[in-house]
């Protein structure tokens, strides 16, 4: 893994590096726009990109340079790129306490991909090793490694035995020293200096921890500013808060928690604009979002047991004091917020989605989204002090962004249905970065969830997968697939109110292989008994590829029992490309025992694929072809040979053609427009043959928009 991921990362950099050498304008057109100062979100907006900048904001259309790469917006929704005001990115420190200071790049690079996949662009590494966290920081901005922008305090400033001191903390003796040892950070370039002021401690028992006098303080920070270094303090405690403020600082590390904030507090803090990190995350005691889909790809299993196991989540005493403060910080953070107190999303947990969990918090607390949406982009950017570069999308201020597909001012939680994540104006693929949903093979636990079970047909027993409930959709895979390949598509239709039946083809996956090879019109007609057998009079009928043949041939010969019909990757083949695909021999499948013939089989599939997705489609289709066996050709004979021409002419029910431009059968797929200008046809960029299985998502919403509002997209 170690290997595995400086050696992709060095490879993709320097692809990014290249991109950017050749960056072109960018337009994302009929967008809803929250872009991220508070103001309300506009419906049909364009956004231009000119190289690394926004570039242009319009309620409508823009006018755009020949050669501008042109994103469809509609239905989805753009915020800036989150920012996560206090992270501590592992790699630097380890052992008890984090005493034991390391540089291990290969530590911190999977988190930071796991956070850029997630789309946090911007970071702040609120305490660190100082030689550890400059390197990392100059790495990515030298654009060596795949990250966010990183920020850092370099080394906080804290008193002897204090908070802080020995976990690659500065620590301070006296004003001499401090000075001294100022200068030493200051050359290594802080963003914000972190200082420490924390009596306390985390956990149920208190510590008494020493303090840094308070003149001393107040000499250290108007040093800082004097150099012009803005100043952030840990404190936990309204007094010790108080303090900070007299000393001139510029923002807080956390919220306070300890005690209530008082109004004279509040106003004070208000009055000088001082900015605070929220981290509410850190006193959360449930750890029930670990289990949602965005952790789950973001962040390895391994690193998720170990936070349950831990003292904060185990039952421990720890967890009883958490969960005892946690009603208290969410009061305070709603009392300074109503005051008119900045709050900037910050963590203080270094891992993939936890900023969308802490807006998540702030909105539980009564702050309303689109408030909290600022607090994670402009806010956040406001405490790194940055907030001209970043924060908002705004003419001339870096264009971070994330393409959502749902609307986060109707449900914070929808910050997480990202479809694309911007850096700087270039897409990042998130296919290639090192997290858990493209490193991982979940095997036949992709197929958990809703019901299976066999029917009896003429062609043997048939194999099915069910899930949801509402519309009933018919889901028919490609060759030699089975319904595995709509396995990770499956939970997302469900969600958008519509009951699913994914069979296996005879002859492939889980289901009986026929005695002889069946016909378009065999495989067509035994669906009869699978819809008999589960009851359905009329369902809409989904194909791809081979199984858009199927489809075709079932609306063709049965047109009662489909209500629509759907079609992903069209077989329309001429006379001569079918006569030239039944010429061709078939695949052997003789067995090697070095295993050469899965090597040679993936290793033919993977080459196929375009840049970017991972690699779970093609494990799949490499297990598919073998469990078919030597009948494998079956299904592909029985389309070569199918008169889909005749078919798609006579088909009589609403007809929806998709046609992805990197696909296969994509010049099949657009002769039927000149075939049947009746039938609502659409076009994507991308795409492959499995598509569907690797990116979900974005193919599950064009399917469902069709099915539920006639549209596609």
């Amino acid at each position: 893994m170690i290997c595995r991921t400086l050696k992709v990362s060095l490879i993709f950099s320097a692809l990014f590096l290249g991109a950017q050498a050749h960056a072109q304008s960018l337009l994302i057109e009929n967008v809803t726009l929250i872009d991220g100062t508070g103001a309300p979100p506009i419906k049909g907006a364009s956004v231009l990109v000119d190289g690394d900048r926004f570039a242009a904001v319009s309620k409508g259309s823009i006018s755009v340079p020949a050669g501008t790469q042109r994103v469809d917006g509609t239905g989805k929704f753009l915020i800036p790129g989150i920012i996560d005001s206090h992270v501590h990115i592992p790699g630097g420190r380890t052992g008890p306490g984090n005493r034991t200071l390391v540089i291990q790049p290969e530590v911190g690079i999977p988190v930071l991909e796991g956070l850029l996949y997630s789309g946090i662009t911007t970071v702040y590494d609120s305490g660190n090793n100082a030689p550890y966290i400059t390197k990392m920081r100059a790495d990515e901005r030298a654009g060596r490694i795949r990250s966010p922008r990183i920020y850092t305090t370099v080394s906080l400033i804290a008193p002897p035995e204090g908070h802080g001191c020995c976990a690659g903390g500065t620590v301070v003796y006296d004003y001499e020293d401090g000075i001294k040892k100022l200068d030493a950070i200051f050359a290594m370039k802080p963003d914000l200096l972190k200082f420490t002021r924390e009596r306390r401690g985390m956990g149920p028992t208190a510590r008494n921890l020493p303090l840094i006098a308070p003149d001393l303080m107040n000499k250290l920070v108007a040093y800082a500013h004097k150099k012009g270094i803005r100043t952030t303090v840990h404190v936990s405690e309204v007094a010790l808060a108080w303090e900070s403020m007299e000393a001139g600082t510029d923002a807080f590390a956390h919220t306070v928690y300890l005690d209530a904030a008082n109004a004279d507090f509040a106003k004070e803090a208000a009055e000088k604009g001082i900015i605070f990190s929220s981290t509410m995350i850190r006193i959360e005691a449930d750890t029930s979002f670990l289990d949602e889909p965005l952790f789950i790809a973001a962040i390895p299993e391994e690193t998720r047991t170990a936070i349950r196991e831990s003292d904060r989540f185990n039952g421990s005493p720890f967890t009883g004091w958490l969960s005892s403060l946690r009603p208290a910080i969410m009061k305070n953070v709603k009392f300074l917020y109503d005051s008119g107190v900045i709050i900037a999303v910050g963590t203080d947990r270094s891992m993939g989605p936890m900023a969308h969990k802490e807006m998540e918090i702030l909105v539980e607390s009564g702050i309303p989204t689109i408030d909290a949406i600022r607090m994670g982009t402009l806010n956040a950017a406001a405490y790194i002090g940055v907030e001209d570069e970043l924060g908002s999308i705004e003419p001339g201020k870096l264009a971070d962004m994330v393409l959502l597909t749902a609307d986060p001012t109707v449900n914070i939680h929808n910050s997480t249905m990202i479809e694309s994540v911007y850096k700087g104006g270039q897409r990042i693929d998130r296919s290639t970065l090192d997290v858990p949903a493209n490193n991982s093979w979940p095997g036949m636990a992709v197929m958990k969830g809703g019901h299976r079970g066999y029917v009896d047909t003429p062609m043997g027993q048939v194999h099915y997968r069910k899930m949801g409930e509402g519309v009933p959709v018919l889901l028919l895979h490609q060759t030699p697939w089975f319904s595995v390949q709509y396995a990770t598509a499956m939970p997302y239709l469900a969600a958008m109110g519509l009951q699913l039946v994914a069979p296996d083809r005879p002859g492939y996956g889980f289901s009986d292989t026929p005695d002889s090879p069946p016909s378009m019109e065999d495989y067509a007609d035994n669906l009869i008994h699978v819809l008999d057998a589960l009851g359905y009079e009329s369902m809409v009928v989904v194909g791809h590829h081979t199984g858009a043949s199927v489809a075709a041939a079932f609306a063709h010969r049965h047109p009662e029992r489909v209500n629509k019909l759907i079609l992903h990757g069209t077989p329309l083949y001429t006379k001569d490309e079918q006569a030239q695909r039944l010429a061709r021999p078939h695949w052997d499948r003789w067995l090697e025992k070095d295993g050469g013939h899965l090597a040679g089989r993936f290793a033919m599939r993977a080459a196929r694929l375009p840049e970017g997705p991972g690699l779970q489609g093609v494990q799949w289709s490499t297990l598919s072809f073998f469990m078919s066996g030597e009948t494998e050709w079956y299904g592909h004979v029985a389309a070569f040979a199918y008169d889909m021409e005749t078919a798609l002419k006579e088909i009589q029910v609403p007809t929806f053609i998709m046609a992805h431009r990197g696909d296969a059968l994509y010049r099949q797929t657009a002769r039927v427009q000149a075939l049947r200008s009746d039938f609502v046809y659409q076009e994507f960029d991308g795409g492959y043959s499995h598509i569907m299985y690797d990116d979900p998502q974005p193919w599950a919403e064009k399917i469902g928009g069709f099915i539920l509002n006639g549209q596609g997209d």
